[in-house]
């Protein structure tokens, strides 16, 4: 409820460095320094963050387990006239962080919400790719159960632009490029490793190529990863047919029956791209649904 009298506050959503303390803005700063509130992932992590920039405003936790909880403390707050802050423990929140419940409440609330920009790690990590930003998927973290890991990468590998950007944490990372390796292997990988830390560093190449890359190094175990993945090109015309892969499968299940499985199996007896045939496959099965 607004208190009479009183004009409402604001929420700020504002970005923190990912890495190289420099990176955080003079209006981050300031924001974090005016406001009555700041919304918190952790608040032993944001404490250090606030220290360094003598940044003395109260703060609350705000994360995954208790954000529908403190939702309604901070947007009574700001009906109070108060401004609130949310920041995560590093990069933008609500992108793969809490933030999500607060800022979607807020806006069905009429409250006025301002970003205040910063670092953005998927965003970084495509910048240094080399590949096409035209148009791309964001996964975020990958699901913990192997068989939800392999639904969202079939999900993916019908996602039609060819670019894609994953979350990694070092434990779940060699499981994560082999199953890449298994279903792209013709993909082009550009994994970034402690971005604008002191020892960050970039592996590019094939999923093979960075899966034996990382699998060399002692220090792979280390740092937060993202993974931007380019996929094979979604439509490969053979050299004796201008058909798609698509219009190949569709033609052989009338020939010769059996399921979209049993296409690809043949077509690629026959010598074209399994990894073609079973991305067609998953595009013609959107299709049909």
């Amino acid at each position: 409820m607004i208190m009479a009298g009183k004009q409402q506050g604001k929420l700020y959503v504002v970005a923190t460095p990912i890495g190289n303390l420099t990176e955080f803005t003079p209006r981050a700063i300031e924001i974090l320094q005016s406001v009555e509130l700041i919304a918190c992932e952790d608040t032993r992590t944001s404490s250090v963050l606030l220290q360094r920039f003598n940044i003395n405003t109260p703060l609350v936790a705000c994360h995954k387990f208790n954000e529908t909880s403190v939702t309604e403390k901070l947007l009574n707050t700001i009906h109070g006239g108060s401004d609130v802050a949310l920041v995560s423990d590093a990069g933008t929140p609500s992108i793969s962080d809490p933030g999500v419940i607060l800022v979607a409440a807020a806006a069905a609330q009429g409250i006025e919400i301002l970003p205040v920009t910063g670092a953005c790690a998927a965003i970084a990590a495509l910048s240094v790719s080399g590949f096409s930003g035209l148009s791309f998927g964001f996964y975020g973290f990958l699901p913990k159960e192997k068989k939800k890991i392999n639904e969202l990468l079939e999900r993916a590998d019908g996602d039609s632009t060819p670019i894609l950007i994953f979350y990694l944490s070092p434990h779940r990372l060699f499981e994560t490029l082999r199953l890449i390796a298994a279903r792209w292997q013709d993909a082009k990988l550009c994994l970034c490793n402690d971005m604008t830390k002191l020892h960050e560093y970039t592996y590019r190449g094939s999923p093979h190529t960075v899966l034996d890359a990382v699998e060399n190094n002692p220090k792979a175990d280390r740092g937060e990863y993202v993974l931007v993945v380019e996929k094979p090109q979604l439509y490969i015309e053979p050299d004796d047919t201008s058909l798609s892969y698509e219009a190949r499968l569709v033609d052989d299940i009338m020939h010769h029956g059996g399921t979209l499985k049993d296409s690809v199996a043949r077509l690629a007896n026959d010598g074209l791209s399994k990894n073609a045939l079973y991305s067609a496959s998953v595009r013609l099965k959107k299709l049909l649904e």
